[in-house]
């Protein structure tokens, strides 16, 4: 339904209760493709949210892909949400595995931290050193174009990796 854009609000409340009910038999990863599903097609309400904060939050991510843990960024961007103790667990997450990010993850990660405006100068350095490692010729002009929002609206200078993106 996401891919295709579908939204079905009836629907969706039955599978967030749904969701919220299993939760405990999700994977990181499945957890992550619901909540960017609910995103994409913007029905991540405050119940849904309310019931999978605190869910996600004792998940163990520990060895979850930074690609997953992006999307949770993402998709937590895109609903104007950030709950501290959450974020303080994926920023943890994030830093440490920072080099192990796609391009599309690099952009999505610094976007979502901006959007929500969470301010996190050590995570936006190794996020922005991680794009030049990668090395930005690789990145799509959109990637480019988030990180360097990201970058300006947190007032985050980082002339090196502007310097690369111009």
């Amino acid at each position: 339904y996401a891919t295709l854009g579908i939204s079905d609000q009836p629907l969706f409340g039955v599978i967030a209760d749904l969701t919220l009910s299993r939760w405990h038999e999700l994977k990181p990863f499945e957890a992550s493709n619901v909540l960017w599903a609910f995103s994409k097609l913007n029905m991540l309400d405050s119940h849904f949210l309310k019931g999978v904060v605190p869910l996600l939050t004792q998940m163990d991510l520990d060895d979850t892909s930074p690609q997953v843990i992006s999307t949770i960024c993402w998709a937590f961007g895109r609903a104007s949400c950030h709950p501290k103790d959450l974020f303080k667990k994926l920023t943890h997450l994030l830093y440490r595995s920072a080099d192990k990010l796609a391009p599309q993850g690099i952009a999505n990660t610094l976007w979502a931290f901006a959007q929500i405006q969470r301010q996190d100068t050590a995570l936006f350095k190794r996020l922005g050193e991680a794009a030049l490692r990668a090395n930005v010729s690789n990145f799509k002009p959109q990637e480019l174009s988030n990180i360097a929002w990201a970058f300006a609206s947190m007032r985050q200078p980082f002339p090196v990796l502007f310097d690369c993106i111009a």
